[in-house]
C-alpha cells in the first residue's frame, strides 16, 4: 500500500508532497483459549535484493581474479 500525500502552503501558494509506503510487519494470531501471538512476516523482495547484490559482488571480483591471473 503507498501513495503520495501533499500539503498545500496557504502563503506562497506552493505545495510540498511526500511519497508514503507501508507494509504490514506481521500478523496477530489469536487462539482459541484466548492466547494471542504475533507471527512476523517475511521481506522476501529485500532477500531477493540482498541476494543479487551479493551475486553482482561475487562477480565483480571474480571478474578481477581472473583478469589478474592472464
Amino acid at each position: 500500500m503507498g501513495g503520495w500525500r501533499f500539503a498545500r502552503d496557504g502563503s506562497s501558494g506552493g505545495s510540498d508532497g511526500v511519497r508514503m509506503r507501508a507494509e504490514p510487519a506481521g500478523v496477530i494470531v489469536l487462539e482459541r483459549d484466548g492466547r494471542e501471538h504475533r507471527v512476523p512476516t517475511p521481506g522476501l523482495t529485500r532477500r531477493i535484493l540482498w541476494g543479487m547484490a551479493g551475486a553482482a559482488l561475487a562477480l565483480a571480483i571474480a571478474t578481477r581474479v581472473v583478469r589478474a591471473m592472464r
